[in-house]
């Protein structure tokens, strides 16, 4: 929460007995799934983690720097190994502090719905979060969308908390969560765009901001981002704003998870790409491949259209790698609750639409941005709907709200105040 805002808080907050309940309800799931799975293995991220902890530098091969990941997750990480050196004391204790993730995840996603959504549609919002399955099995994996999973809902929640009146402090706040979110994570680069051009045209009070603090929010984050873009400048001697894999991502979405066009590129092999990834030349690999996949685009834009739409359908369903997966847990832990949030997002969004919601326009346009990058380079994995998987749920729980209380589901804050006759 902004400072300024303290005044203004909406009446669900972690004071309220309902949202605390339901927050140690999430805890308590994640603490049963910690001590009766903990986590096994770790990625890239893990191994990067590692060699800093051992004064080798942010490298997948000891000594050989690399950018193929952002950097917040690693460096989350090597602290908690600095404290855990043991393999099986790492895990165990990332697992526990990817329930402090949780919590802070919680936070932000409730006080964000408290924006725009009444106090039952908050709690839904809530519930639903905390008992997602997908989002409760992930904190037993060591990816960073734990920790964008904190970061990305902060960005949105302090941005959408500005208005002319605010302190420079939490134009300065607001930079540096956005800075955050971007080198955790770069794709929250194009819906923090859409978004404030989305405010700059429909909501007035967001023309009228100092220049002096817009110039704040600016600055810092640049003071945020810099350091990482300046060290990949000095090491790599060119510009790599967080991290490299695009086009490595691009040719897998061809090569492996669509699989249709694979003649297309015969020019070199995936095991050849993914041995070289392996051992630390991902610049080297973006090199290669970039001529190859512009040249295969070009020449098969078909093709890529094709893949592209395979890729979207994967992206809201499941991906292709599971479709054969017809076990129960996997239908009770993904597939159903998938179904559940795509009819409860269409019933949310109309509930909101009769409500003149402006967080409709605003969830639109992260499930573009997301859909749209995905779909154009490569959606094989869970992992990255998770990303605004947590808005579709916010969307849901307003429509459940406003099935139980129709014309009741906005909240009274300034957004709705604004934009809502029914909830005004």
């Amino acid at each position: 929460m902004l400072p300024s805002q303290a005044k203004e808080s909406p009446p669900f907050s972690l004071r309220a007995p309902q949202s605390l309940w339901i927050l140690l309800l999430g805890v308590v799931l994640r603490l049963l799934l910690l001590s009766l799975y903990p986590p096994t293995e770790w990625y890239e991220d893990g191994t990067i983690a590692k060699n800093i902890s051992e004064g080798l530098g942010f490298s997948l091969i000891p000594g050989v720097p690399t950018a193929i990941k952002a950097p917040t997750y690693p460096y989350f990480l090597t602290m908690i190994r600095l404290m855990f050196a043991n393999d099986k004391s790492f895990l165990a204790a990332t697992g526990y502090c990817q329930l402090l993730l949780f919590v802070g995840s919680y936070i932000y996603i409730t006080r964000l719905a408290g924006l725009f959504f009444s106090e039952k549609a908050v709690a839904l919002t809530g519930l639903l979060y905390s008992l997602h399955p997908s989002y409760v099995y992930y904190i037993r994996v060591l990816e960073a969308t734990n920790l964008f999973l904190v970061a990305f809902p902060a960005a949105l929640f302090c941005l959408l908390c500005l208005q002319p009146e605010s302190k420079p402090s939490d134009f300065l706040f607001c930079g540096a969560a956005i800075g955050f979110s971007i080198i955790t994570n770069p794709i929250s680069i194009l819906p923090i765009v859409l978004v404030i051009s989305y405010l700059l045209v429909s909501y007035p009070p967001f023309r009228r901001f100092r220049i002096k603090n817009m110039g704040l929010s600016l600055l810092m984050l640049v003071a945020v981002t810099i350091p990482w873009m300046g060290r990949n400048a000095f090491i790599f001697g060119e510009v790599i704003p967080v991290k490299t894999p695009f086009y490595y991502t691009l040719y897998v979405g061809f090569e492996r998870e669509v699989g249709e066009g694979r003649e297309a590129l015969q020019e070199t092999s995936y095991s050849e790409v993914s041995s070289m990834m392996n051992t630390g030349q991902d610049r080297q690999v973006e090199r290669m491949l970039k001529p190859l996949l512009i040249m295969h685009v070009r020449r098969n834009p078909g093709l890529y259209m094709r893949n592209c739409l395979s890729r979207l359908w994967q992206y809201w369903w499941v991906p292709r790698r599971y479709l054969g997966d017809h076990s129960i847990s996997f239908l009770i832990g993904r597939k159903l609750p998938i179904l559940f949030l795509l009819l409860g997002t269409i019933f949310g969004l109309a509930s909101m639409r009769r409500e003149r919601n402006s967080f409709l326009v605003i969830s639109l346009l992260n499930f573009l941005a997301f859909t749209l990058i995905y779909s154009l380079i490569f959606a094989a994995n869970i992992r990255f709907k998770l990303d605004v998987e947590w808005i579709q749920v916010m969307v849901a729980a307003h429509g459940l709200a406003y099935l139980a209380s129709p014309g009741g589901s906005s909240g009274r804050f300034r957004w709705t105040h604004h934009w809502s006759k029914s909830g005004g």
